[in-house]
């Protein structure tokens, strides 16, 4: 086992990588379940998508007078979120009522995250198993996926059902197969996250360059997205009257930081400064801040605005090393879904990491997978993964008990 055993793609894989990797998995999952256990008997927020799907069940779109974070218009109250978390709760409200805990949607999303982007490094052209697996562990564990995983809170969970959506249609187009399915998926992300739809841009350049019959590839994109932005307008139709409108301009603020970066603009190139430093470069605080007279324990904490990628998910930067037509492509797609998230007000408060960051997620992970399949020297992926997961349960940690666990 010292000499190494081989690995699907060639790769020889030695024993201290295979032996490190089942030790920081088993140490992550048992670390993970406990702070998701503190979020199920503490939630973190109100239970939105629960309310929301109650009310679906009875054939309203509106909810309870009182739920915060929500938009007033016409004497009722809307969530601005996107419905597909609600309508996935609607079979367990129905039996367990509006109690039933966030968190499960939560797990049963990162289940199918975990399988999901196996098929898509796949795609990308990681053959060796055990890289795939590495780059599983870092997606799902090496960033902030991990905090919005064990928060149990409404503002996390949209994003891990958008990266179980988008992540089979990448991984569609990238393969040139069922175009239909693939913008079917993009529209249930849409449902989920309206920036969703811009995913549809990089997919419909990745089948024109897998398949000869370009026409009808993008046809049957568009046919399989159609049905969701359809429902997503008449849902916004129905309850603003205005196709576009998903209720964030009637939100009410209680917070005064918030409502003044509102007033500055909900999606304004205002916000760019601040949401581009808290996404890339923010540090870590001192505890107890800059004017303590003395640090103590734990003398660092993560800022309220988001940890920046340097620190807390380095290898996603692999992707800068990735060439060619579908590398473009890749971080075409990760630019288009990270720009609404650097233009909206508040930049995704309070949070671990950056979360809208997660919109872009299926990109800029297989953009890092791209690099290891074209430069065949993955060595750096086990400390990599050491780094980023340990980092990202500290930060995990940190938000569940912040957020009220």
């Amino acid at each position: 086992m010292a000499a190494g055993t081989p690995d699907v793609g060639g790769r020889r894989t030695p024993g201290w990588e295979r032996f490190v990797f089942t030790a920081l998995v088993l140490v992550a999952t048992v670390l993970a379940a406990a702070m998701f256990d503190v979020s199920l008997v503490h939630p973190t927020s109100q239970p939105h998508f629960q309310v929301l799907a109650e009310s679906l069940l009875h054939g309203r779109l509106d909810v309870p007078p009182g739920t915060y974070d929500a938009a007033y218009y016409g004497s009722r109250l809307y969530l601005p979120f996107g419905p597909l978390p609600a309508v996935l709760l609607m079979p367990a409200v129905a039996i367990a009522g509006t109690s039933f805990p966030l968190g499960w949607l939560a797990v049963a999303a990162a289940g199918a995250g975990a399988w999901l982007l196996w098929g898509l490094f796949d795609a990308v052209g990681v053959e060796a198993t055990l890289e795939r697996a590495w780059l599983v562990v870092l997606t799902l564990g090496g960033t902030c996926y991990l905090a919005a995983l064990d928060s149990g809170s409404t503002y996390f969970v949209s994003h891990l059902v958008l990266l179980a959506c988008l992540a089979p249609a990448l991984a569609l187009a990238l393969r040139g197969r069922a175009p239909l399915l693939g913008g079917a998926l993009v529209g249930l992300a849409t449902l989920t996250r309206a920036p969703a739809v811009l995913a549809s841009l990089p997919l419909a350049l990745l089948y024109l360059e897998r398949r000869d019959d370009r026409a009808r590839a993008l046809i049957a994109l568009a046919a399989g997205l159609a049905p969701g932005l359809v429902l997503f307008a008449l849902y916004n139709l129905a309850r603003f009257g205005n196709p576009l409108e998903a209720g964030y301009a009637y939100q009410l603020q209680g917070d005064p930081t918030l409502a003044a970066a509102k007033a500055a603009g909900t999606l304004s190139l205002v916000h760019l400064p601040k949401n581009l430093y808290n996404f890339l470069v923010a540090p870590p605080l001192l505890s107890g801040g800059e004017g303590a007279p003395v640090v103590h324990s734990p003398f660092l904490v993560p800022s309220e605005w988001g940890t920046g990628l340097l620190f807390i998910s380095p290898w996603l930067l692999a992707g800068l090393w990735a060439r060619g037509r579908r590398a473009a492509i890749l971080g075409l797609g990760a630019a288009l879904l990270l720009l609404p998230g650097l233009l909206q007000f508040g930049g995704g408060w309070v949070q671990f990491g950056y979360r809208y960051s997660l919109d872009a997620l299926p990109f800029t992970s297989a953009l890092a997978a791209l690099a290891v399949a074209q430069r065949g020297r993955a060595g750096w992926l086990g400390p990599a993964a050491a780094y980023s997961v340990l980092v990202n349960l500290w930060g995990a940690n940190w938000l569940v008990h912040r957020l009220g666990g």
